[in-house]
């Protein structure tokens, strides 16, 4: 396992959470992710990996803080590729008061949000205020909006030439990028091909795709060019991403401290 002190609960025994609790490791990590097709160079893990990862350089920015296991699952309608899984909203949310309320139980006080799937950014726009009523004990901080983080995205994206269309939103250079950072052994290269290049959902409204999906656009679900990715563009986002959400969580709990 290296020097390096494990911020993993999964690869961490029960007797070692417990130790890093009393010790004052009160904050957890949540990484969100989803079972979804991802083009055919990425899998259908792609928002997993991704925000596993970057709880993981959360953690380690903030100190004291832990991460939790990744909830794999996420509602996503629009992608109708073989492999992806899509759950109701409710069962989401019902997983994550079971995740919270494990958390309150084990000592946990602060829990940081970070999704990597549209969907559940938006379901914890809608839904945090609620579940941070049913946990008033707890610090909940459901992580930057998915505007920001596409914003972060391009400005690192310009930094390296490319395009704000080619970086784009789902299978493109920037998620591309970062898998390959990540671990280059699960993205296809020579799969990749250029995709949809057009304005994003978070700028207009996309009612076709709510009707008949992300192909509509792309055949095969990709939106942006994930032929210009490199590992280089991709570990700089994931800092700059980590970066920012260490910076929000830490000014979230100094707010909390405060009260």
């Amino acid at each position: 396992m290296g020097d390096e002190p494990l911020v993993l609960m999964e690869e961490m025994t029960s007797k070692e959470i417990r130790d890093r609790v009393a010790a004052g490791f009160r904050t957890a990590i949540i990484p969100m992710g989803s079972i979804e097709a991802h083009g055919e160079h990425l899998p259908i893990n792609t928002d997993s990996v991704v925000s596993r990862r970057l709880s993981e350089l959360v953690a380690k920015r903030l100190g004291k803080a832990l991460v939790a296991h990744t909830l794999p699952f996420g509602h996503a309608p629009r992608t109708q590729f073989a492999g992806t899984i899509s759950i109701p909203v409710e069962t989401v949310l019902d997983v994550l008061r079971a995740y919270l309320g494990a958390l309150h139980r084990d000592g946990f006080d602060t829990v940081v949000l970070i999704p990597m799937h549209a969907e559940n950014f938006q379901t914890l726009a809608l839904f945090s205020p609620m579940l941070a009523m049913e946990f008033p004990d707890m610090k909940l901080i459901p992580s930057l909006d998915v505007a920001s983080m596409i914003e972060s995205r391009n400005a690192i994206a310009a930094e390296h030439e490319i395009t704000s269309e080619e970086a784009g939103w789902h299978a493109g250079a920037a998620e591309t990028s970062e898998m390959l950072a990540i671990d280059p052994d699960l993205v296809r290269m020579p799969d990749a091909h250029r995709g949809y290049l057009g304005p994003s959902g978070f700028g207009r409204s996309l009612p076709e795709t709510m009707r008949d999906g992300w192909a509509v656009l792309d055949p095969h679900g990709v939106m942006g060019d994930p032929t210009r990715s490199t590992p280089e563009f991709g570990r700089d986002v994931l800092n700059r991403l980590a970066d920012d959400l260490a910076s929000l969580a830490r000014g979230a709990t100094e707010s909390k401290e405060a009260e």
